[in-house]
């Protein structure tokens, strides 16, 4: 009787490897990270504009450039911070992108039986493994740049609402 051959790690080709073993699944989760930083950033932000709301009213009641200045300022600076946060929580809400049957995706693998699940697998051979975790890592790649795309945006947003921000801040310390 002949023995049956179990794979093991190295066995399978060099694309297989590739394709078994790149880190994707990392990145989805390295962009919720920045998202909750860019929450944060632009929290900070408008916690300390409330913080100075008074100062804020009064440049705004006075008489001559600083409420033109301010209004100027301030508008943009609110645009970039909604924009901003928008785009971090449409980030952290994002969802998976529709992917084929696989049993590499967690929704499939969470919607069966343990053991038919464990009968699946057993039943897959190296062809269709490899095309299994390909469509996983195409979907999470989709996922992914989705993303890095709106992370992107919303630091753009936050880099210049920052300048804005320290301008406010600082006009409210020269004109007091």
């Amino acid at each position: 009787m002949r023995e049956k051959h179990v794979p093991r790690v190295g066995d399978e080709p060099p694309f297989g490897r590739l394709a078994y073993y790149c880190t994707l699944r990392e990145y989805p989760s390295v962009a919720d990270e920045k998202a909750t930083a860019l929450v944060a950033a632009n929290g900070l932000m408008i916690s300390v504009l409330v913080l100075f709301a008074r100062p804020v009213g009064t440049l705004l009641a006075q008489s001559g450039w600083s409420p033109a200045l301010v209004l100027l300022m301030l508008a943009p600076l609110g645009v970039l911070l909604l924009a901003g946060v928008t785009d971090a929580l449409r980030v952290l809400v994002m969802p998976l992108p529709a992917i084929p049957r696989c049993l590499a995706a967690f929704p499939e693998v969470a919607g069966l039986p343990l053991a038919r699940y464990s009968e699946e697998m057993r039943r897959m051979d190296h062809p269709q493994a490899l095309r299994e975790i390909l469509h996983y890592n195409h979907t999470v790649a989709v996922l992914s740049a989705r993303k890095f795309r709106l992370v992107d945006r919303g630091f753009a947003c936050l880099r210049i609402a920052f300048g804005l921000w320290l301008a406010i801040l600082l006009l409210i310390a020269v004109v007091r």
